[in-house]
């Protein structure tokens, strides 16, 4: 218990430890520079990235489980871009953000001859008074993305700019889906998801009042909300480092 307070009280701590540094760096920028354009721009976002890989009891069940969770998430976010002098820039963005888990390796621990590895997860659910034997391949939780980036561009020339910036994206669910089998059982429950921590380095075609550009995306950090529909406790969170990649497509219009 203690070690899991320990650990939910550092990922806090950093969470918000993000957040001061972005805020600070744009109170920074606002005192010291001149807003020199301002645009909207959409961004459109692909995620591949292993979520969690993990050995624990599985609900009540007397075995251990060794847990591999991957997917491949989608999102869109549409921010206000703010660029100060030298190239320094900020967008508080909303937006949607669909997390995904659909590469699923289950193993227990000892291994049992009827169950093997599964590409499945136990849920619990109950279409009747049958409360076990039901398992999903693949779930989503779709999201309010609240976000913040900050970054800086290089230009290369009056039409190509290089762009790097760290966004970080705060993901509130308020529904669930789950695929059994043929059956999709979907929930609306709405409580605080999690976080992503992200780099992104790509580059910027300029016209005279639009912009399009694409970009890698590195996830940095993510932490999320365990589920008790699959027998997880809600009060504990997943924190993982690194372990991905994504592309970014970015479409702007420059105000006048």
């Amino acid at each position: 218990v203690r070690r899991n307070m320990l650990v939910h009280f550092k990922s806090s701590s950093l969470r918000y430890l993000i957040l001061l540094l972005i805020c600070c760096s744009f109170r920074q920028l606002a005192m010291s520079q001149v807003v020199k354009t301002k645009s909207l721009e959409l961004s459109i976002n692909v995620r591949h990235e292993l979520h969690e890989h993990s050995i624990t009891q599985y609900g009540t069940f007397p075995y251990l489980t060794d847990l591999k969770l991957a997917g491949t998430s989608l999102g869109a976010d549409f921010g206000y871009k703010m660029q100060f002098n030298k190239g320094w820039y900020i967008i508080p963005s909303i937006g949607y953000y669909k997390f995904t888990i659909d590469d699923i390796e289950n193993k227990s621990i000892p291994p049992l001859p009827w169950a093997g590895t599964r590409n499945s997860r136990f849920i619990d659910y109950r279409p009747d008074s049958t409360s076990l034997g039901y398992s999903t391949q693949k779930y989503n939780y779709n999201n309010l993305s609240l976000g913040l980036a900050l970054g800086k561009e290089f230009s290369l020339n009056s039409k190509y700019q290089i762009t790097t910036d760290i966004l970080y994206n705060h993901l509130i669910s308020y529904s669930q889906k789950y695929y059994i089998g043929n059956v999709t059982y979907s929930s609306q429950e709405n409580y605080s998801f999690g976080m992503l921590a992200t780099g992104r380095l790509g580059v910027k075609r300029t016209f005279k009042k639009l912009y399009v550009g694409t970009s890698l995306l590195f996830p940095i950090y993510k932490q999320f909300r365990k589920d008790k529909i699959l027998y997880d406790d809600p009060n504990e969170r997943v924190y993982k480092w690194f372990g991905g990649y994504g592309l970014s497509f970015r479409f702007g219009k420059y105000l006048k």
